[in-house]
C-alpha cells in the first residue's frame, strides 16, 4: 500500500470508527468482571433515585425537576442502566466504555475541523490523534470508575457543542444554506445544555467557543477583539450566571459549605492547585500505571514557601500562559491547547471545596493537548511514515498500560490495595480497603485496616470531620458481626458523638448508628439502653424519611423488640402492629420484612431486630 492509499485509508471515517471501537473494547476488556467502588455506592448502589418503576416522559421530566445534585442527565442514564440490568456493574461499565469510544471519535472529528498546516484535514493525523487520546491510561479512572460517567458524558456534549459551532461558522463563511446553519447553531446550544445537565465542568464552554472564534476564524485579530469586546464579556457573564444557578444565587455560601468537612482551607487549596496542574501535565506525558492511583496523598501547600516548589509551580504556570499568548500566531494550535488544558481545570481546580486531586479531572482538559501533539508531529515531519510508526507505537504502549491498569480496577480490594501501596500513610485508602474487605466478608482483615486508618489519623494529628466518624462506625459494625460487642459499642458511640457535633449532622446516618447501638445493647443485655437508642432511631427516621416509609416500619419493629426485651409486651405489640401496617402498604404481604413483623406480632416471640 503506497503512502497516498495509506493516508486515504487512515482518514476514512468508517475505518476510524471501526478501529476505535475494536481498540477501545479490547483495551478495556480487562476491566471485567466489573465491581462498584467508592462513590459508586452513594450515587448508584445505595441511591433510591435511580430505581424507577416506569421510564416515560413524565418520569424523565420529574427526574430533572427534582434533581438535587445538578447532574440529572448522568443520574438518568444510571436509572436507564438500572432498568435494563438492575445493579449489574458489568452493564454500567460497558456503557462507560462505549461513551469513551464515542468521545474518541469526536476527538477525530474535531481534529479534522481544526485549521492546520501540512497534509491538511484529510491526512492521517486526526486518526492518530484520536488513537493517542483513546489509549491514554490516565483516562482509566474516567471510564472504568462507573460514577465518572458524569465526566465522560459531559465531555461528549462539550465536544459535540464545539463541533456544531465550528461547522455552523464554516457554513456561514462559505455562504451555505441558512436552514442547516441555524440547525447546527441550535444543536450547539442544546448539546451545551445537555452537558451542563451531566456535570458542571461544561460551564467553561461559552468562553472556549469565543476563544476558538478569535484564534481560528478571526486570525487572532486585535482589531476584531477590540471592536467585539462585548462577546468575551457576554461569554464571561454567561459562565458566571450558570455558576450562580448551580449555587442557587449564593456562591459564597455554596463554596464555604464545601470546606466544612475538609482538612484544608480555601487558601491552602488555591496554593496547592498549581502543583497539581503541573503533576497532571506530567501524567499526560508519562502515564505509567505505577504513577496512577484512585486516591492520592498529595501534600498541601500551606504557604508560598511551604513546600518550596509552590512558588516555582505558580511561576511555571504563569510563564506557560504568557508563552501561549506570545507564541499564538506562530504556534496557534499548541497555544490554544495550553489555554484549553488550564482553562478546563478551573472549575475543579480553583476555589471549589473538592478533594485536591483526581485523575478523572484531566479527561476533558487532555483533549486539545493530545490532539495538538499528534497533529503537530504529523504535519511538520519530513518523514511521515516514521512519525506514523512512532505514534502507533506510543498508542500500543498506552493500550498495554491501560490493560494493566484495568486489571487493578476490576476488583475493589485490589484497587484499594494498589492505592495503599502507593500512599501507605493515606488513612482514607486504608479505610476503604477495610470497607472493601468488609463487603467481601473478610471481617478480620477489615478490622486490621480500619484500626490502621485510625492509627494513621492519630499519628498525623489530623482532625478529619468526615472520615473519622465513618471509620469508627464501620469498625463498630464489623466488630458487631464478629460478636465483639463491647468494643463495637465503644466505636459506635464515638462515631455517634462526632456526628452529632458536626456542622451539618447527617440525620439518616445518625439514625443508622442509633439502630446499630440498639442492637449491640440488646446483645449486651442492656434493654434500657437499647430502648433509648431505638426510640432515637425511630424519631430520626421519621424526620428524614417520613411516617410511612419502610425504614420507619423497620424502626418500629426494632423498637418493638426492645420493648419486649424489657418486658413491656403491650408497647411491643403496638410497635409491631404499626410496622406491619406500613410494610403491608409499601412492600406487600409477601415481603420478608412484612412476614417478620407478622411473626413478631403473632406470639410476641421476636424474630429479632432488622439489620
Amino acid at each position: 500500500m503506497n503512502k497516498d492509499r495509506l493516508i486515504k485509508f487512515c482518514s476514512n471515517p468508517l475505518t476510524v470508527t471501526v478501529g476505535l471501537l475494536l481498540i477501545g473494547l479490547a483495551i478495556y476488556a480487562a476491566a471485567f468482571p466489573a465491581s462498584f467502588v467508592f462513590d459508586d455506592y452513594g450515587n448508584i448502589v445505595d441511591n433510591p433515585r435511580i430505581t424507577v418503576n416506569q421510564l416515560n416522559p413524565s418520569t424523565i421530566i420529574r427526574f430533572f425537576r427534582e434533581s438535587t445534585d445538578n447532574r440529572p442527565l448522568a443520574m438518568l442514564t444510571f436509572a436507564l442502566n438500572h432498568a435494563w440490568q438492575g445493579l449489574d456493574a458489568d452493564g454500567f461499565r460497558l456503557i462507560n466504555i462505549l461513551l469513551h469510544i464515542v468521545n474518541g471519535w469526536l476527538v477525530f472529528g474535531l481534529a479534522r475541523l481544526i485549521p492546520r498546516s501540512g497534509d491538511g484535514k484529510n491526512g492521517w493525523g486526526p486518526c492518530l490523534a484520536a488513537m493517542l487520546w483513546l489509549t491514554i491510561p490516565l483516562h482509566t479512572q474516567s471510564v472504568t470508575y462507573i460514577v465518572q460517567r458524569m465526566n465522560s458524558l459531559a465531555t461528549l456534549f462539550y465536544l459535540l457543542s464545539l463541533i456544531g459551532y465550528i461547522q455552523a461558522r464554516q457554513r456561514q463563511r462559505r455562504g451555505g444554506g441558512r436552514g442547516l446553519t441555524l440547525l447546527l447553531f441550535t444543536g450547539c446550544v442544546l448539546a451545551g445544555l445537555l452537558g451542563l445537565a451531566a456535570k458542571p465542568i461544561v460551564i467553561t464552554l461559552p468562553m472556549f467557543i469565543f476563544l476558538y472564534e478569535w484564534f481560528f476564524f478571526q486570525d487572532l485579530s486585535r482589531a476584531w477583539l477590540k471592536s467585539n469586546w462585548r462577546w468575551p464579556a457576554l461569554a464571561s457573564t454567561l459562565c458566571l450566571l450558570i455558576a450562580l444557578c448551580y449555587f442557587d444565587g449564593r456562591p459564597l455560601h455554596g463554596i464555604s459549605i464545601g470546606y466544612a468537612d475538609k482538612p484544608f482551607t480555601m487558601g491552602q487549596r488555591l496554593l496547592t492547585q498549581p502543583r497539581v496542574a503541573l503533576y497532571y501535565l506530567s501524567l499526560l506525558a508519562w502515564p505509567h500505571p505505577g504513577r496512577l492511583t484512585l486516591d492520592y496523598d498529595f501534600p498541601l501547600s500551606k504557604t508560598m514557601s511551604d513546600p518550596a516548589v509552590t512558588l516555582l509551580a505558580l511561576a511555571a504556570l504563569s510563564a506557560l500562559v504568557l508563552l501561549a499568548f506570545w507564541s499564538a500566531r506562530k504556534h496557534r494550535l499548541l497555544s490554544f491547547a495550553v489555554l484549553w488544558f488550564l482553562g478546563n481545570l478551573v472549575v475543579e481546580s480553583s476555589v471549589m471545596g473538592l478533594a485536591l486531586i483526581f485523575e478523572h479531572r484531566t479527561y476533558l482538559p487532555s483533549v486539545l493537548p493530545v490532539m495538538a501533539a499528534g497533529l503537530c508531529l504529523t504535519d511538520r515531519s519530513r518523514r511521515p511514515v516514521a512519525v506514523m510508526a512512532l505514534l502507533a507505537a506510543i498508542s500500543l504502549i498506552g493500550a498495554i498500560w491501560t490493560c494493566q491498569r484495568n486489571l487493578v480496577w476490576r476488583d475493589k480490594v485490589s484497587l484499594w490495595q494498589d492505592c495503599l501501596a502507593k500512599a501507605p500513610e493515606n488513612p482514607r485508602a486504608s479505610h476503604n480497603l477495610g470497607l472493601a474487605l468488609d463487603r467481601d466478608g473478610r471481617y478480620q482483615e477489615a478490622i486490621v485496616h480500619y484500626r490502621r486508618s485510625l492509627a494513621i489519623i492519630a499519628h498525623q494529628g489530623a482532625s478529619d470531620q468526615t472520615e473519622t466518624p465513618n471509620i469508627h462506625a464501620n469498625l463498630g459494625a464489623v466488630l458487631f458481626k464478629t460478636e465483639q460487642y463491647a468494643e463495637a459499642r465503644r466505636h459506635l458511640k464515638q462515631s455517634l458523638d462526632s456526628l452529632w457535633h458536626s456542622s451539618t449532622p447527617d440525620v439518616p446516618r445518625i439514625a443508622g448508628i442509633c439502630k446499630q447501638l440498639g442492637m449491640t445493647d440488646l446483645r449486651l443485655e442492656n434493654p434500657a439502653e437499647a430502648l433509648a437508642y431505638f426510640k432515637q432511631a425511630l424519631a430520626l427516621t421519621i424526620s428524614a424519611a417520613g411516617a410511612t416509609h419502610p425504614d420507619t416500619a423497620e424502626a418500629y419493629n426494632n423498637l418493638g423488640v426492645a420493648y419486649e426485651s424489657a418486658g413491656r409486651t403491650d408497647a411491643a405489640a403496638a410497635c409491631y402492629r404499626r410496622a406491619l401496617a406500613i410494610f403491608r402498604a409499601t412492600l406487600g404481604e409477601g415481603h420478608p420484612d412484612t412476614l417478620t413483623a407478622r411473626e413478631n406480632l403473632a406470639g410476641l416471640r421476636p424474630a429479632g431486630p432488622m439489620e
